[in-house]
């Protein structure tokens, strides 16, 4: 879908806009940490939700590397 740029519309146009930027920004897999470690309240989990929104950052990284071959 982000090679071919065929995204589905979001019917909410500041998360639609949000989605559009975080899409090509090289932030994209911080904002992932932050999103899953801060915002979903990952913190509280200690250890183990650190590791797993690291696990995300891995994996939204992993994602982009394979996109610029």
């Amino acid at each position: 879908m982000t090679k071919r740029d065929i995204w589905p519309k979001d019917p909410v146009l500041w998360r639609e806009m949000v989605k559009i930027h975080l899409r090509t920004s090289v932030l994209r897999p911080y904002v992932v940490f932050l999103y899953s470690y801060v915002v979903k309240m990952g913190i509280f989990d200690g250890v183990k939700g650190y590791r797993f929104a690291l696990s995300r950052k891995r994996y939204c990284e992993l994602i982009y590397s394979r996109l610029g071959d």
